[in-house]
């Protein structure tokens, strides 16, 4: 809702760009997030779940990755009717790749990023189908690598990769919002728009990153890093001088006119 609300003052509101916006809801749903951390952690305590807390010492990456794959496909399975075929490959001297982490957040990141591999594989399967083509390897890989200091999940796809001028929003919360509003069949699957942001946030806001990198016409490669060392379980905090300059730029017309002579070309992703 915050994101719709968000689209509709950039449609109304000539000072308000996609520097604002994204600088904003980074801030915004980054101290929701810490919120539901603490509020989670709260009713875990009282209410006497488990070992007390939302962190597993012994978060089991691979099982995650499994679990959150056949939830994926049984729900490509729904919408589409297509099941696409995921491979989970671990590879670290514990078998597992077990470290202490929130299993929730795992789960949440690697759903939203599988989810997108999932439609896209879908996608070009059935336009294969349709239009009678030699169909292409379709196998989400997702690999699990593990050192001494990080925990890396890669997840790969063969579903034609994001084309070079669009990639580099992906991570924009103005344009996502612009694909949401235009696609009024959202589904679980997709279509809200916020999946990939909202997963990064997860990942930076325990001290973690997420790099997508896209071979147009190919495929596209998805680098989940976190730490594994508990010290570098840092909480990572939104800046209000980021916003502030942010806010400050907006009164700068050659500003406004450059995000917007540029947003104004790309299409739905």
């Amino acid at each position: 809702l915050m994101c719709m609300g968000m689209a509709r003052l950039v449609q109304t509101e000539e000072h308000v760009n996609q520097s604002y916006v994204d600088i904003f809801l980074n801030e915004f749903l980054l101290n929701r997030i810490g919120s539901n951390v603490m509020m989670s952690q709260y009713l875990c305590v009282h209410e006497g779940q488990g070992n007390k807390c939302i962190v597993d010492p012994q978060c089991n990456v691979t099982e995650i990755c499994q679990q959150t794959a056949r939830a994926v496909q049984q729900l490509c399975r729904k919408e589409t009717g297509f099941e696409p075929t995921i491979q989970v490959e671990c590879y670290s001297e514990d078998k597992n790749a077990s470290f202490a982490f929130i299993p929730a957040a795992l789960s949440y990141i690697v759903q939203e990023v599988l989810k997108n591999s999932a439609v896209a594989t879908a996608k070009k399967v059935l336009r294969e189908e349709e239009e009678e083509l030699e169909t292409t390897d379709s196998i989400i890989k997702v690999m699990v690598c593990a050192d001494e200091q990080r925990v890396m999940i890669h997840i790969g796809d063969r579903a034609g990769g994001i084309p070079f001028h669009v990639g580099r929003h992906i991570w924009s919360w103005l344009y996502s919002t612009k694909t949401r509003i235009v696609n009024k069949k959202a589904t679980e699957l997709g279509g809200f728009g916020v999946g990939l942001p909202l997963s990064r946030l997860y990942a930076n806001y325990l001290g973690g990153s997420i790099n997508v990198v896209s071979l147009p016409n190919y495929g596209t490669h998805t680098y989940v890093f976190l730490p594994r060392l508990p010290e570098q379980l840092i909480e990572i905090v939104p800046e209000r001088a980021a916003l502030n300059e942010a806010w400050g730029k907006l009164q700068d017309p050659m500003v406004n006119s450059y995000y917007d002579d540029n947003m104004s070309d790309y299409g739905e992703l």
